[in-house]
């Protein structure tokens, strides 16, 4: 089977802040993750609703991560260089992602 027939979608949503500056404007935050299950690395992923700059930018620090190792190196990485509103949001949609990869695998 091919890295490309063995690869898995998960996806995760989360509100962002009622007291955030931009909440008229960006209410949740959703992501979907592509998981090669032979690898367990993020192959691909994407951010609705977030500005191009700013799904560009995770999409440069998620590319390739593996996922065996756990969240917690990729959410320090995030924490450390996405200085944004909407961080925890853009984070819990990672965790919700990584959480339904681990009960599917």
């Amino acid at each position: 089977m091919s890295a490309a027939n063995n690869t898995v979608l998960f996806s995760g949503y989360a509100k962002v802040p009622q007291n955030a500056p931009n909440h008229d404007h960006l209410r949740e935050v959703s992501c979907v993750i592509e998981v090669d299950m032979d690898t367990k690395t993020i192959v691909n992923c994407e951010f609705g609703r977030l500005k191009p700059l700013t799904n560009d930018f995770l999409k440069r620090m998620i590319i390739g991560y593996d996922l065996s190792q756990g969240l917690d190196a990729l959410v320090a990485n995030i924490k450390k260089r996405c200085q944004l509103v909407s961080k925890n949001a853009i984070i819990k949609t990672l965790e919700i992602c990584y959480q339904k990869y681990v009960d599917y695998k």
